[in-house]
């Protein structure tokens, strides 16, 4: 467990909303399920976590591998956890405008979230908290373009999570997150990662333009809002924004990073295009705090020093390890 996890375990409550409560999170492995999982466990619930591959146990909390776009298998296992609470963080996660993930954004994200939605309505009727997409269109902008599959996925997802909710009374929510950076997030495929990396490394990460605007989330606060969410009585069937309300251009963040970082490198800006239709928009941050009373509370500078930190930990390690 790294270093940014102690102090939540060191902390650890002995009563609360979440003490003894029995949660499920899929997708745990991931950068924000993970992180959401430590918090859980700091909190004092039981939880149990899904994953596609086998996990021993650890970490305060169980493990099951299962494959969610089977139906009987889900069945079996909402059954046996008889979760209280239910997070569904997993799916196939990518903004590739690419034709070829059209399938598994059906399989992964669509298929699984009915066969979750399906199940809870006809064993424990759980709570469920999704996890919805920025890229998804708002819903003061009906018209907006699904920018990916990921995003029409998503989209679908949501559309039915509000049936489910109408026609059969299932207490489910959407929390959709914006661009959440924050230790932990390993994957150096995604955008952080790889240009703190690549910085750390000597080398110039080859980006876009730099001119898309991004609402900026650190981890924790949306861990925070996934748990608010979870606990409030009066979203079912609404999508809660995650996000700061502020855009910030992926080239700015960049010069962020440069300076933290203390580097002379400078990206390659315009070394890949852009993606077409992903128009900026930011969180609706009054709504959400009306509705839940949540609210970021990370700088974008603490935030990135944390970051960049993390992943200075994680490379020094990866020295001593050779």
């Amino acid at each position: 467990m790294d270093s940014s996890f102690r102090f939540l375990l060191e902390r650890r409550v002995n009563s609360g909303p979440w003490q003894g409560r029995r949660v499920l999170v899929t997708g745990a492995r991931g950068f924000i399920a993970s992180r959401l999982c430590q918090r859980l466990i700091a909190e004092g619930a039981e939880v149990c976590g899904l994953s596609t591959k086998a996990i021993a146990p650890q970490g305060g909390m169980s493990w099951r591998q299962i494959d969610l776009t089977d139906r009987a298998a889900v069945t079996t296992l909402i059954r046996d956890v008889r979760p209280e609470v239910l997070f569904h963080l997993a799916g196939h996660v990518s903004g590739s405008q690419n034709v070829e993930h059209v399938g598994p954004t059906v399989d992964q994200n669509l298929i699984s979230t009915i066969n979750i939605l399906t199940t809870a309505v006809e064993t424990v009727r759980c709570r469920v908290v999704l996890a919805g997409s920025m890229q998804e269109p708002s819903p003061d902008d009906p018209n907006g373009v699904l920018c990916s599959p990921y995003a029409a996925s998503k989209w679908a997802c949501n559309a039915y999570a509000r049936m489910f909710h109408g026609l059969y009374q299932l207490p489910v929510s959407i929390a959709r997150p914006f661009m959440v950076y924050g230790p932990g997030q390993w994957d150096s495929t995604k955008l952080l990662p790889y240009v703190v990396t690549s910085f750390m490394n000597g080398d110039a990460p080859r980006v876009s333009s730099g001119d898309r605007a991004l609402d900026w989330v650190y981890v924790d606060d949306v861990v925070e809002g996934f748990l608010t969410v979870a606990s409030s009585e009066f979203v079912d069937a609404r999508t809660i924004d995650l996000g700061t309300g502020a855009l910030v251009s992926i080239r700015e963040i960049i010069a962020r990073i440069r300076h933290i970082i203390g580097t002379q490198i400078d990206a390659g800006f315009g070394a890949i295009p852009d993606r077409p239709f992903e128009r900026p928009h930011a969180a609706r941050v009054e709504e959400t705090n009306r509705l839940i009373g949540w609210t970021a509370t990370t700088s974008l500078d603490d935030g990135l020093r944390a970051t960049v930190e993390w992943h200075r930990e994680q490379l020094a390690g990866q020295g001593a390890r050779r």
